[in-house]
């Protein structure tokens, strides 16, 4: 049967219609995919079958140009992978208002594929994608909006999106109305849209609706029992961040009991899926013998793990061990490398030991120059220490010139702020 469909195929793509064409096409897949004739058979088949679908895409038929292109774009039917042939035969059915194919060329425009990147175009066809139903094609213009830094557009997409129930476009547009990016900040509304998110197993709506019931946010009372009860599930999806904050919570006894042991179990399964503030929480734990039996090799390990992530706090903890000798020998050189990588990565608490190092030269000769450039960068960051650091560089004239009414100044925005520093339950994450 499959050689007389073959030729019955053959004829139709010679001699017939476009709607025989493709009825020969779809003929012949089936043909192909419920014969077990031999390797030969099923090869010529393939051949006639792209040759058909060929015919059909060069005639202007949009689902055989989008065919094509996902066939090239994947070495399918015996073609190799050629991203160029692709993308034009995408871009054929794309122009053409092929909406699948509009998603799959914005695609190439964002990442580059076939083409030359444009982030630009790749909104565009997202949209026009969007329009005609394509599901994810308004979350993913908005992910890609919120990239480009134009969260009025990005916010539109995502209750685009919300609006078609996508989990993604539902949890970011809920993000968008707690920390009003693109929209008016709306706590209470952003509750709903995140809840439908998680009811569709969305961790990272639970870790928000968790963040939201803090009391940090107006319009919502806190609530210790529903935002455990959102880490929970969050934690339960495996949710890394969800069980570092749950760790936390139980370590410093925040909506559940205090429990130690129960904070390192949840530190551990967030740090051995990858997560680092999770990997310097559970390193101190080993450091401080909380919950766990005291290691401070076992502590070096973790807070070498995170720094190995290019994570400032995990540079700063690992220079301090070097500095003092905690789980590893004492190395000066390495400790000031450690902790000026941690210094340039923005971690204020390594600014001010560096301006401390310098001043002092601890470790290493004494730099008033250099002092003075970290202490200025933490009080960049509006911290007391740098900001009193700096104003006593001015008294005293250490790396620059005597300034008293910049003193003064400095004194007084220090005394202003009270930035005790520590490490937030939920680190905003906008």
């Amino acid at each position: 049967m499959f050689g007389r469909e073959s030729r019955v195929c053959s004829y139709l793509a010679k001699f017939g219609s476009t709607a025989a064409v493709y009825a020969a096409v779809i003929l012949l897949g089936t043909a192909y995919l419920t014969s077990a004739q031999t390797g030969r058979e099923n090869r010529i088949a393939t051949e006639e079958k792209l040759a058909a679908l060929k015919k059909l895409a060069k005639k202007g038929d949009n689902h055989a140009r989008y065919t094509l292109g996902r066939a090239y774009m994947a070495g399918q039917m015996g073609l190799k992978e050629d991203s160029n042939q692709a993308f034009f035969w995408l871009n054929e059915a794309g122009v053409d208002n092929h909406a699948a194919a509009q998603f799959d060329l914005a695609v190439c425009y964002e990442q580059g594929i076939g083409t030359e990147e444009d982030k630009e175009l790749a909104v565009e066809f997202y949209l026009k994608a969007g329009e005609q139903g394509i599901e994810n094609a308004y979350t993913h213009s908005g992910l890609l909006l919120k990239a480009l830094g134009r969260p009025d557009a990005a916010a539109k997409s995502f209750r685009l999106g919300a609006g078609r129930r996508n989990p993604v476009a539902l949890r970011e547009y809920g993000r968008a109305l707690i920390y009003g990016l693109g929209v008016a900040a709306d706590v209470p509304g952003a509750i709903s849209f995140l809840e439908h998110a998680a009811q569709t197993g969305d961790a990272e709506a639970n870790l928000l609706l968790a963040e939201v019931y803090t009391g940090n946010y107006g319009g919502v009372p806190q609530s210790p029992k529903k935002m455990i009860h959102h880490l929970w599930e969050a934690a339960n999806r495996n949710f890394a961040p969800a069980q570092s904050k749950l760790g936390y919570c139980y370590e410093e006894g925040l909506g559940v009991a205090k429990d130690t042991e129960v904070a390192v179990k949840w530190y551990m399964k967030a740090a051995q899926s990858g997560y680092p503030t999770a990997m310097i929480n559970l390193a101190s734990c080993y450091d401080l013998g909380k919950g766990v039996a005291m290691s401070k090799p076992e502590a070096f390990k973790w807070y070498k793990k995170a720094a190995d992530q290019d994570f400032p706090l995990g540079h700063y903890n690992v220079g301090i061990c070097y500095a003092t000798g905690t789980g590893v020998e004492v190395d000066d050189v390495r400790a000031l490398e450690y902790l000026t990588k941690a210094a340039e990565l923005g971690e204020a608490t390594a600014q001010f030991n560096l301006g401390v190092i310098y001043e002092k030269g601890i470790g290493t000769d004494p730099n008033p120059e250099n002092a003075f450039y970290w202490y200025g960068m933490c009080a960049a960051q509006d911290d007391s220490r740098g900001l009193r650091a700096l104003a006593a560089c001015y008294v005293k004239g250490l790396g620059t010139p005597v300034d008293e009414s910049k003193a003064t100044a400095y004194f007084r925005k220090a005394t202003d702020l009270n930035t005790e520093r520590a490490i937030p339950i939920f680190e905003t994450s906008k």
